[in-house]
């Protein structure tokens, strides 16, 4: 006689959440049942089944009742089963499963960096003459995570600024100190030691500021501003807002010029940077904190 309690168990109640394999996909921690259409799903790995497999008697059949057959006559030359990948609907043979499979190497992160930092074009600027700590610090930074990749295989050029020539190209794209990274391909650059290959690539790669989406403003809109920015040499805060300007990709939109230069035009200026709008006549004196602050103030 049955009991009762078969009828009442949850585990086979037609409640319960696992009745069915749709049901056990949808409320299980296997999520949803996957689309027959993925590409996985078409090609399943199947138990080859068509093996010497003897019936039920195998290890007495045939003897004299003292001794059973051995595993090889009774089961064949191997024990261990075989698989096959198949192709849906018939389950057509195309080839065999390899009982052990060798995963690919996960690449590690340096790995993505360099294939980034290459795609990027990236001249590296620095002072060889060991002088300057931020340069050296820079090149056993990069040197220790490339583990024996030279730089000259991830950089599309390094130019040392004790040669005359790379020390004007610096200058005419902005730069004012080593180490200095710039992308020939998105046209932006980093100042100073970066703690990695990956943060040079987010420098490279991604616009920190904002300011489009925080002011309704675009690019056009900014360089209608004619924006003019007088720097002093050896000025921390005009260097640290012109690396930002150029983060900001605002680096071909804005003029950059040296205020000992322009000194006759800049009477009664208290300090610097001094930035100002030729389209406004606005002008903001010092690093307000962030490139939005800045084109704010000048519009």
């Amino acid at each position: 006689m049955f009991s009762s309690v078969e009828y009442t168990n949850p585990q086979v109640s037609s409640f319960n959440e696992y009745t069915s394999l749709d049901s056990y996909y949808d409320g299980s921690q296997f999520g949803p049942k996957p689309s027959p259409k993925t590409p996985s799903m078409q090609f399943p790995v199947i138990q080859n089944t068509r093996l010497p497999w003897k019936k039920y008697d195998a290890l007495t059949h045939d003897t004299d009742g003292n001794n059973y057959y051995n595993i090889g006559a009774a089961y064949g030359p191997s024990c261990q089963p075989s698989y096959y990948v198949a192709k849906c609907p018939s389950n057509k043979f195309i080839r065999p499963f390899a009982g052990h499979m060798t995963p690919t190497p996960t690449p590690l992160a340096h790995d993505s960096a360099i294939s980034a930092l290459k795609n990027l074009r990236v001249i590296f600027f620095y002072d060889g003459s060991g002088r300057c700590p931020h340069s050296m610090k820079a090149m056993d930074t990069f040197k220790n995570e490339l583990k024996g990749i030279g730089l000259e295989d991830v950089f599309v050029s390094l130019k040392d600024i004790n040669n005359a020539n790379n020390k004007t190209l610096l200058k005419n794209i902005g730069g004012t100190a080593t180490p200095f990274f710039f992308s020939q391909v998105t046209q932006k650059s980093v100042m100073g030691a970066v703690p990695g290959l990956m943060k040079l690539v987010e420098h490279l790669t991604h616009t920190k500021e904002g300011y489009e989406d925080k002011q309704g403003m675009t690019k056009d809109d900014i360089r209608d501003l004619g924006i003019v920015m007088f720097m002093l040499k050896g000025c921390g805060f005009c260097d640290k807002l012109k690396q930002d300007m150029h983060n900001a990709g605002l680096g071909d939109v804005v003029e950059f010029m040296d205020a000992q230069e322009h000194g006759h035009s800049l009477k009664g200026v208290q300090g610097f940077p001094y930035t100002m709008s030729k389209k406004t006549g606005k002008a903001v004196t010092g690093h307000p904190g962030s490139v939005s602050k800045l084109i704010h103030s000048l519009s």
